[in-house]
């Protein structure tokens, strides 16, 4: 999945959602978000060398 449906957008207007480190399967990013936003750590993480953990 790399986008919610329009329908799904109007509907939850926002949410919350969570980050884990798969290292250790603790929760470390939380945000209120929209649209969607949870997406592009996702597409940010493909596209880059960055080691932020966010990506």
């Amino acid at each position: 999945m790399t986008k919610s449906s329009d329908k799904t957008i109007e509907e939850l207007k926002y949410y919350v959602y969570a980050l884990i480190d798969p290292r250790n399967g603790k929760i470390f990013y939380i945000c209120k978000g929209y649209g969607n936003r949870v997406f592009q750590h996702c597409k940010l993480a493909a596209e880059t060398d960055d080691d932020s953990l966010k990506f």
